[in-house]
């Protein structure tokens, strides 16, 4: 462990269903897919790219959410008498505590027709399925995912871990970072682009591979981030917050690039105890492929010095 403000975490035997939960379960598809998920290793069958979010709602409350980015050559479309083309699938959801205990399970069917277009799209650039799993308590979580097709029977799983802060302390924190890439040369066009009832902007075309569930970029892209800063401090007088925030890149484990410490503008957020921050960094053509991690931070002005700082991460791609 070499970067500072990152921690390990271990402990004896798997995340897993128990040997005696599996048993209890009669030998249907639901076991199959519970049987994915006591396994320490990804099922291979169904290509399945997991990404974990922490984030709060005013409705639901804290939430994990997670995008899946299934590949769809491993999915089994069938055509219709209507000339749609249809997908049945099944998901199994469940989130682990720290020490290993089942905390939430969420399991559903799912069943899509689409057109040509869009069943070509998907072949050629997979599903984004996202859901969005209730925590009741603050701390570490395993989510284990699991996707079953439901004509093939194959099955595909995958895993990550979360770190959920405890927001009634009011100590600040930072939601899960949603990140995706742009061409500028797809962001140039549609400015210039006209609709049918007149002028007007389009929106982007964003490559699939760089979307926030894949993450996989390309040299000279626009890399976009978005995230939530919780509990941040508000002056009396004022009634807004004083934060400055930062980013820094990573190439595997070494430091390529420090923003510089900005002021954070809170003008225009409809609520002061969630504030939503986005910004880009371009990325040089001349960088090489390979692991790259964004790490943000923000410090609160404001707070006392213990708990005035609070960093998320997350990691991407460079492709060729």
């Amino acid at each position: 462990m070499k970067r500072a403000g990152l921690k390990v975490r271990a402990r004896t035997g798997f995340f897993g269903i128990t040997d005696e939960e599996i048993r209890a379960t009669p030998h249907t598809e639901e076991q199959s897919l519970l049987e994915a998920l006591a396994s320490p290793f990804s099922s291979p069958d169904i290509h399945l790219r997991l990404t974990s979010l922490f984030g709060s709602e005013s409705q639901k409350g804290t939430v994990m959410r997670a995008l899946m980015h299934i590949d769809g050559a491993d999915l089994s479309f069938t055509d219709t008498p209507d000339g749609w083309h249809q997908l049945s699938f099944e998901v199994l959801a469940v989130t682990f505590t720290e020490g290993g205990a089942v905390a939430d399970k969420y399991r559903r069917e799912e069943t899509m027709r689409v057109r040509e277009d869009a069943y070509r799209q998907a072949m050629k650039n997979g599903l984004v399925y996202s859901l969005n799993v209730p925590i009741k308590r603050a701390g570490a979580y395993q989510l284990r995912v699991a996707v079953r097709d439901a004509v093939s029977k194959r099955i595909g799983s995958a895993s990550e871990f979360v770190e959920v802060p405890d927001l009634k302390k009011g100590q600040l924190a930072l939601s899960g970072i949603v990140l995706a890439g742009i061409d500028p040369k797809l962001i140039a066009s549609s400015q210039t682009s006209t609709t049918a009832s007149g002028s007007g902007s389009a929106a982007p075309a964003i490559d699939p591979q760089a979307s926030p569930a894949v993450r996989r970029l390309r040299a000279g892209m626009t890399l976009t981030y978005a995230y939530m800063v919780y509990n941040a401090k508000l002056e009396k007088q004022t009634h807004q917050p004083r934060l400055q925030t930062q980013i820094r890149l990573f190439r595997d484990d070494k430091l390529i690039y420090t923003g510089k410490v900005l002021p954070f503008d809170a003008k225009g957020q409809p609520d002061m105890t969630k504030l939503a921050t986005v910004g880009t960094v371009q990325l040089g053509s001349s960088e090489r492929p390979g692991a790259y991690f964004l790490e943000l931070s923000v410090t609160d002005l404001l707070a006392d010095n213990k708990h005035n700082t609070s960093i998320s991460w997350i990691d991407f791609e460079l492709v060729p």
